[in-house]
């Protein structure tokens, strides 16, 4: 069974209005999507969790999170959900380029997110917030979790699922054993769930 977790949709608003707080360079939705899954990547193979619980999809510019993705949609046009409206009133949204661009509106709140979040956000927004959308999709399209998601979407799909699991593989950071401990938190965690 493959590793699932809990979308946390609080915590996709923080790491959104995280990111935005700290004014990387040319913050499009897709540099925000990058940064959002590199920064999932680097605490769960570390602290056996992502931050945000969002699932993604591989698809032609590299992963995506799910429902961040859709968010943001709804920011760009005009927000139908409680959710929408609260990150559109988070969010500036510079729409003076081709592809609009974000910064944030309001200061983080540090309560919103747990010390390794924070820490695991810091690292990702200092080792790739400078770097371009197409930069971070050529990182991440190398990734071992996309490429096997990408060439298992089948014939006429523009997506696939992407597994958790292989987020592990080739992540020289991976905590030896954080795959393992993942996983059966994940089993026990289905094992005992309510029916």
């Amino acid at each position: 069974m493959p590793l699932e977790f809990q979308l946390d949709i609080e915590k996709v608003i923080a790491t959104a209005v995280f990111i935005a707080s700290k004014n990387p360079p040319e913050l499009t939705v897709g540099k925000m999507m990058k940064l959002i899954f590199l920064a999932d990547k680097y605490h769960l193979v570390r602290y056996s969790r992502p931050i945000t619980g969002d699932h993604y999809d591989a698809m032609n510019d590299g992963p995506v999170p799910s429902f961040a993705y859709d968010l943001f949609k709804q920011v760009l046009r005009k927000p139908f959900t409680s959710q929408g409206r609260q990150l559109a009133d988070a969010l500036i949204v510079d729409a003076n380029y081709e592809l609009p661009r974000f910064s944030s509106r309001v200061e983080f709140d540090p309560e919103q997110l747990s010390q390794s979040d924070i820490l695991a956000l810091t690292e990702t927004i200092q080792q790739f917030g400078e770097k371009s959308f197409e930069e971070l999709s050529a990182i991440t399209h190398r990734m071992a979790a996309y490429d096997k998601a990408w060439r298992s979407r089948g014939l006429f799909r523009k997506s696939a699922r992407m597994k958790f699991e292989d987020f592990f593989e080739d992540d020289a950071g991976a905590i030896a054993g954080a795959k393992e401990e993942t996983m059966e938190n994940d089993c026990l965690r289905k094992s005992f769930a309510k029916p």
